[in-house]
């Protein structure tokens, strides 16, 4: 797997969530996120091995989740937006209810 690419948008005062949202749709064959700093953070594809291991545990989630129907689950491809106003897609997420 290659290393993320960081962008630092420092020198034009950072992109606020609007601004990202358009960044991201003018670039719709990439992956972004956004760590608390503000830097846009390119993502790499995961490769063969890593695809599989994250779909084994997106099933595993979703399984538990049809068992206890606790929440909602979610695949990378959902970004979530954090208190810190990082901008993140983890592998595979689960959301109470009551959120």
């Amino acid at each position: 797997m290659r290393d993320a690419i960081i962008i630092s948008t420092r020198a034009i005062g950072g992109l606020n969530d609007d601004e990202l949202f358009r960044f991201c749709s003018d670039n719709r064959e990439l992956t972004f996120e956004r760590d608390a700093d503000g830097q846009i953070i390119l993502m790499p594809d995961t490769g063969g091995k890593t695809g599989r291991l994250n779909s084994e545990i997106n099933f595993q989630l979703v399984s538990w989740n049809r068992t206890n129907r606790r929440g909602v689950t979610f695949d990378s491809s959902t970004t979530f937006r954090l208190p810190n106003t990082a901008m993140r897609s983890p592998d595979a997420a689960w959301m109470g209810a009551e959120r």
